[in-house]
């Protein structure tokens, strides 16, 4: 069987590298979109890069920090599934801020969105971790 790009094992220093590198790459684009494209003369396409490079970020620095966490203060033994989950939990939390920011911004933001969406994720969350261990079951 022939070895491809995808199919080798990346060490922890080989993913705090690639996502070190992808996360100071959103965070440019990020401050880029920011002080170089005014909302008011592009419109809604600056406004959806601004989210997008946004989410990108924090998912990335979400990313890196918990996997950071689980691998060396905890000393989680198996990376790959690290892995997983802090990007699941990156993914979560990103999503949800940028969406609460979203609605902040457009004044839908309520208690009760609020609560809906914190509901939602935590719904998500909890399917995850049901899955995960009748998987491993």
């Amino acid at each position: 069987m022939a070895r491809t790009w995808y199919n080798e094992r990346m060490t922890f220093r080989g993913y705090l590298g690639f996502m070190g590198m992808a996360t100071v790459l959103a965070w440019t684009g990020w401050l880029v979109v920011l002080f170089r494209l005014n909302p008011d003369e592009i419109g809604w396409p600056a406004l959806a890069l601004f989210f997008l490079t946004l989410f990108m970020g924090m998912v990335g620095t979400f990313a890196t920090v918990s996997m950071s966490y689980r691998v060396i203060r905890l000393k989680r033994p198996v990376v790959s599934r690290e892995v997983r989950i802090a990007f699941r939990h990156a993914l979560s939390l990103a999503l949800g801020g940028c969406l609460l920011l979203f609605l902040a911004s457009r004044d839908a933001l309520s208690i009760w969105i609020f609560l809906l969406i914190f509901a939602f994720f935590g719904g998500i969350e909890f399917l995850a971790l049901w899955f995960d261990r009748h998987q491993r079951a």
